[in-house]
């Protein structure tokens, strides 16, 4: 694209002066100054002079013409007034009259002021010669105008297309200028440039609003106060040697924000080259990957809890398997010591009463682990009521008692003297009171000390169960009431346990809308366990003590039915009923209790529900579309006690509920509720 401007009128005045003084016949001079030095001249006046340009130029006229010459004064007259002149005068020593004629005129610049004065002289002996070259000369000048202002004018136009196609390309230049500059500014990372050798010379927005900082501070090397000092050397190196090779930088490093916080920042430095490959500047951007590091570190961390559930979990069945392997050799040599000593009484109490403290263990983990399977799955109901908590206290040391006794403990207890009215589920506090107990006794050594506080603090009730025992580390407190949680301890202080009762325990506390916190000074130093509940507001409804008396025995002799697919649980079942007098028959799946009741129209059915064939729900349902079915008291067996399945039982037909391990308490209780009339179904 040319840079020349467009020819104007009077740059078109001044071609053609040049022309026509070019191409005159006539002898032309410009001169300037007091001295009138010469400027320029035309071929003619250098041919009457019989000198070169060269030896013209720069002379003043005086010293061209003899002394006193009259073009001395008319140059000076002219350059005075500003106006045209002529001077004539005859030669001398001519044959015949020659007459010299000298016209004088002021050359105008652009702003009408002359600036010099041209001399023409003539001779007019030859005037006519002249006339005509005079004229030659102008018609090849107007037709050299005529053919400069063709050029001009296509030159004009040529220089009008550049100048708009100029405009234009600037005009999209600054268009993309401005494109870039919004694309930059508003882009997630932080970007710059910068020159090969590393001087930055601009930033985006991003970078001054994260770093509150402006172009005069940060250009240059003036980035490097916002970098960690620590990683800055390390940054430095990888930069420098980027610069030296030309090849791209990619790197994580801290930057400083305008809270003086330091966030990582993935950065990353493209060279821009020319055609020849040689680096001509820097682009780079600065990514904030805080939310990637706090994810990777979330997912580390996941890993890691998950690697730790799983270690748990891992000790919890090795545990589990330990406790419920642990009652059954006891179990086995007592049935064995049984068969030996039917003639010695006491021998065979002993045996019978450690066989029953087995299986009460046995049962305790099982209702643990089903505990732990209702409060996962968010299935445990609570049977809420106004209950003292000084009752659900009293019922829980009784049912601990024979272990504190056994470890030789002594138990206090500082109870309130106001009852201390909550709305609860009397069982589920009392197995809280009884966990926490147990593990008091279990985690005291011989002969310590166990309290039990009971108090009102604010609108809560407030018990607390302390014990001298062997403590809990500082770093194990957080953990005692997680999952599958045991905190450590040396062999010689193991008391069993599947590390689930304080898990159980938190959750069942925050059922009834309470919170529980554990307190200890470290190992050796004891621990202790204060259970929060809140009050409730009194109704005038008396609480509800958890009855722990046995029914009485059954009053008369019963046909009754035994329906389960495990033919050892239905015989054993079987016997101990016949042992209390009754009439029992067994069947081992639903098809054949319909078929067998049929027969013997029994008063009581006992059935289990998961069962081959034909499976309880069905059966029961059966059964109640007949008279004998009607008639009799069926009773679902199972290991689901949920509301859920009490509803199933219910819709089924069924008249009773039983969760197992069935003990011959409950079954009394069942036989009972039917009174004295014995017999079957008519």
């Amino acid at each position: 694209m040319t840079n020349e401007a467009p020819i104007t009128k009077h740059a078109l005045e001044q071609m053609v002066y040049h022309a026509v003084m070019e191409f005159a016949p006539w002898p032309m001079a410009e001169v300037e100054g007091t001295a009138h030095v010469v400027q320029a001249v035309n071929p003619s006046f250098c041919a009457l002079l019989e000198k070169t340009e060269a030896e013209l130029l720069g002379r003043p006229i005086a010293e061209l013409f003899i002394e006193g010459h009259a073009t001395q004064g008319l140059l000076d007259r002219v350059q005075l007034t500003g106006e045209a002149a002529t001077h004539v005068e005859t030669a001398s020593n001519t044959p015949g009259p020659i007459y010299w004629s000298y016209t004088c005129w002021p050359v105008q610049a652009k702003d009408e002021r002359h600036v010099g004065l041209m001399i023409q002289v003539t001779e007019t002996s030859k005037g006519d010669q002249q006339t005509k070259d005079m004229n030659e000369a102008l018609l090849i000048s107007s037709v050299q105008q005529h053919e400069l202002t063709d050029v001009a004018e296509r030159l004009n136009v040529r220089l009008a297309n550049e100048i708009a196609e100029r405009k234009q390309a600037e005009s999209a230049l600054h268009e993309s200028e401005a494109r870039f500059r919004a694309m930059a500014d508003n882009i997630p990372p932080l970007a710059w440039m910068a020159n090969a050798d590393g001087h930055i010379f601009w930033y985006n927005r991003r970078w001054y609003d994260y770093t509150g900082t402006t172009l005069e501070q940060m250009q240059g090397w003036g980035w490097k106060s916002l970098q960690d000092p620590v990683q800055l050397p390390k940054v430095l190196e990888r930069w420098h040697a980027s610069i030296s090779s030309g090849e791209p930088f990619d790197m994580v490093f801290p930057l400083k924000g305008k809270d003086g916080q330091f966030r990582p920042f993935l950065t990353r430095i493209a060279p821009v080259k020319d055609e020849k490959g040689e680096v001509v500047r820097w682009f780079g951007t600065n990514t904030d990957i805080s939310d990637q590091a706090q994810m990777a570190d979330q997912l580390r961390q996941n890993a890691a809890d998950m690697a730790e559930a799983d270690r748990r979990k891992s000790e919890f069945l090795a545990t589990l398997a330990h406790e419920l392997r642990n009652p059954l050799a006891p179990l086995r040599n007592g049935l064995d010591l049984l068969t030996m000593v039917t003639d010695d009484r006491a021998t065979w109490d002993q045996a019978h009463g450690m066989m029953t403290r087995q299986v009460e263990q046995m049962v305790r983990l099982i209702d643990d682990l089903m505990d732990l399977s209702r409060i996962t799955r968010g299935a445990i109901d609570l049977r809420l009521e106004e209950v003292d908590l000084s009752t659900i206290l009293e019922q829980a040391i009784e049912t601990s008692l024979p272990l504190v006794e056994r470890q030789g403990h002594t138990l206090v207890r500082q109870m309130c003297a106001d009852p201390l009215i909550v709305k609860g589920d009397g069982m589920r506090l009392a197995q809280v009171f009884s966990n926490l107990l147990n593990n008091a006794a279990k985690y005291t050594d011989h002969g310590g000390v166990i309290t039990v506080r009971a108090d009102v603090n604010m609108n809560e009730a407030r018990v607390t169960v302390q014990d001298n025992g062997i403590g809990i580390a500082e770093d194990q407190l957080a953990k005692v009431f997680d999952m599958f949680a045991q905190v450590e301890r040396s062999n010689d202080r193991v008391q069993g346990g599947l590390g689930i009762g304080l898990n159980i325990v938190k959750h069942l506390v925050g059922m009834h809308g309470g919170r529980i916190n554990v307190h200890s000074e470290g190992l050796g130093k004891g621990s202790s366990f204060t259970v929060a509940i809140p009050l409730a507001e009194m109704t005038g409804t008396e609480s509800s003590p958890i009855s722990t008396q046995v029914p009485p025995a059954p009053i008369g002799r019963h046909r009754i039915l035994v329906v389960d697919d495990n033919e050892d649980a239905a015989n054993m079942m079987a016997m101990l009923l016949g042992r209390w007098g009754h009439e029992v028959q067994i069947a081992n799946n639903g098809q054949q209790a319909i078929e067998i009741g049929a027969l013997i129209r029994p008063r009581l059915v006992f059935m289990d529900l998961g069962m081959p064939v034909m499976d309880g729900h069905t059966a029961c349902h059966q059964m109640k579309r007949t008279p004998w079915g009607r008639a009799a008291h069926i009773v679902a067996l199972t290991g689901l006690g949920q509301a859920e399945d009490l509803r199933r039982s219910a819709d089924a037909g069924f008249d009773d509920h039983l969760v197992k391990p069935v003990g011959s308490a409950a079954l009394k209780a069942v036989i009972a509720a039917l009174g004295g009339q014995g017999g079957g179904s008519s």
